[in-house]
């Protein structure tokens, strides 16, 4: 696909055919914005799609050991526990990826085009910044939560196995900052710079 800097060049050539300019500056322009724009988010969808299949797996799981737990004087309030947990980070995934989708580019202007590449960008970059505030507790959490779920199903429980528990606790919790530290990178932080150079080729 054409950069900024092709389509310029293009038009410097043909500036004098005025049918050219007028059909291939608009329509061109903004399928070459509409193109790499994609390219981006596309990445940050693919993640939304995978976040959101591993929310339904996580609610079920908790929801099931819950109910299959009802006699247990913890369990049920460990599921409970996990599905509050979770709540806001699946609310703000569901409204910013729908309003990431819906976004559109209405007109056929350089102004128009600008906004839409603009706002794309503030969209992940506000969930980026909630989802960084938000690991930063939920995954100690989250952590804890497995531990104390693993445990119930040992003997004598997690009070007496604190010296197993503590250390599998901090290998959870290490892997997990891994794991998001590498999903952030390429699901996030990149689309976000990547829209930012579109964005600095515009003022340019």
């Amino acid at each position: 696909m054409e950069t900024f800097q092709e389509l310029q060049n293009t038009w410097e050539q043909n500036k004098d055919d005025k049918s050219f300019s007028t059909v291939y500056d608009q329509k061109m322009l903004e399928k070459i914005i509409k193109s790499r724009v994609s390219k981006h988010t596309n990445e940050s969808i693919k993640y939304f799609w995978a976040a959101f299949t591993l929310q339904i797996i996580v609610y079920s799981l908790l929801t099931h050991f819950g109910v299959i737990n009802l006699v247990n004087d913890q369990i049920p309030w460990v599921s409970i526990g996990g599905i509050i947990l979770f709540l806001p980070y699946t609310y703000m995934l569901m409204k910013k990826f729908k309003k990431l989708a819906k976004t559109e580019l209405k007109e056929n202007s350089a102004i128009s085009m600008r906004e839409y590449v603009n706002k794309q960008q503030l969209i992940l970059q506000s969930f980026y910044k909630f989802k960084i505030r938000y690991d930063l507790f939920s995954v100690p959490a989250s952590c804890a939560l497995a531990v104390l779920l693993i445990y119930n199903y040992v003997p004598e429980g997690i009070l007496n196995h604190l010296v197993s528990a503590l250390p599998l606790f901090i290998i959870l919790l290490i892997g997990g900052f891994f794991v998001i530290r590498a999903e952030n990178k390429k699901y996030f932080k990149l689309p976000i710079q990547n829209l930012k150079i579109i964005l600095e080729e515009f003022n340019s």
